[in-house]
C-alpha cells in the first residue's frame, strides 16, 4: 500500500484466488456501494488474479484494476511516482497477461514463455500507461524495483536464458545476452517505460549450463539495486563462475561476492 503525500489518496495491491472481488467503498460493514471483480480471463478460465487500485483520502473509490491470465500470477512491488501514477511489477506464469484497467479497457501483454517478469504503470484514475513483459526460455525474477526522483523506473532481475523485453503488441524490444546457468540483469526505463538502458552480470559457463549461477542478491527491499541522490544504480550480487563480467564491464576473475559501482 502506497499514499500519495500531496493528495492523500491511498493505492493498493493484493491477488485474488476468488471467482468474484467486492470492494467496499462505503467506510461501513455492509457491501452497499461495492464494485466488482471477476477474476477471470479474457477466455473465460478461472486464475489466480492481481488487483491494483486506489481510494480517495475520504474512502471512495478511485478505481481498481484487474490483472492476470490462465496460471497464477502475483504482484511484487507497487510504488506511486510524483505525478501520482501507480507503478508496479508482477511475475506471470500465463502466456498471456491480461490488464483490465479502470474503465474496463482490455490490453493483453503477449510473449510469455515460462515464468515472467512484467512491470507497467497506471495512471491515478486507472488509466493504462505503459506494460512491459520480460520472458525467456527459462524463468525470470524480478529481484529489485525502484523509481529515482524523476520518475525513472529501475528494475533488477535474474534469468535463466536470455531475456527478452516484449511490449503489449508482443513486438520484442531488446534481447540480452545470457552465457549459462542464471544471470542478471538491470533495466531503466523513462516514467512512460520507454527502455533508456540495460545491463548485465554474467558468468562463463554455458558449457555446463545450470552449474554456473550469478544473481543479484535478495536484499529486503532492496535486490542488490541501490539508487543515490541521482538515480545512479549501485548493484551488490554473487557469481559462482570463474569468470564473470560485472554490470559496469568489470572483469572478476573467480567466484564471490561483488559489488558493481556508479560510473555516470
Amino acid at each position: 500500500m502506497q499514499i500519495a503525500p500531496t493528495t492523500g489518496n491511498v493505492y493498493f495491491g493484493l491477488g485474488t484466488s476468488s471467482g468474484t472481488l467486492k470492494i467496499n467503498t462505503n467506510n461501513t460493514a455492509t457491501e452497499n456501494d461495492t464494485v466488482t471483480l471477476a477474476t477471470r480471463t479474457q477466455d473465460g478460465s478461472a486464475s489466480v488474479g492481481t488487483v491494483v487500485g486506489g481510494f480517495n483520502a475520504d474512502g471512495s473509490l478511485r478505481f481498481a484494476a484487474l490483472m492476470g491470465g490462465s496460471s497464477t500470477d502475483w504482484l511484487t512491488n507497487l510504488k506511486v511516482d510524483s505525478s501520482e501514477n501507480v507503478v508496479w511489477s508482477a511475475q506471470d506464469e500465463s502466456a498471456s497477461f491480461e490488464i483490465r484497467d479502470g474503465s474496463g479497457n482490455l490490453t493483453t501483454v503477449s510473449g510469455g514463455t515460462a515464468i515472467d517478469a512484467v512491470f507497467g504503470s497506471f495512471g491515478s484514475t486507472g488509466a493504462l500507461r505503459f506494460a512491459r513483459r520480460v520472458s525467456g526460455a527459462g524463468a525470470s525474477y524480478i529481484k529489485g524495483f525502484e523509481l529515482d526522483a524523476t520518475n525513472r523506473v529501475h528494475l533488477s532481475f535474474t534469468s535463466g536464458d536470455a531475456p527478452t523485453i516484449y511490449n503489449p503488441a508482443g513486438t520484442g524490444l531488446l534481447t540480452l545476452e545470457n552465457r549459462g546457468g542464471l544471470d542478471s540483469y538491470y533495466l531503466r526505463t523513462n516514467s512512460s517505460g520507454s527502455l533508456l538502458e540495460s545491463k548485465s552480470f554474467l558468468g562463463t559457463g554455458s558449457e555446463t549450463v545450470g552449474s554456473a549461477i550469478d544473481w543479484i542478491w535478495n536484499r529486503p527491499g532492496q535486490g542488490g539495486l541501490l539508487l543515490n541522490a541521482s538515480g545512479v544504480p549501485s548493484f551488490f550480487g554473487f557469481s559462482s563462475s570463474s569468470t564473470t563480467k560485472g554490470f559496469n564491464g568489470e572483469a572478476f576473475s573467480s567466484a564471490g561476492w561483488y559489488l558493481s559501482l556508479p560510473t555516470e
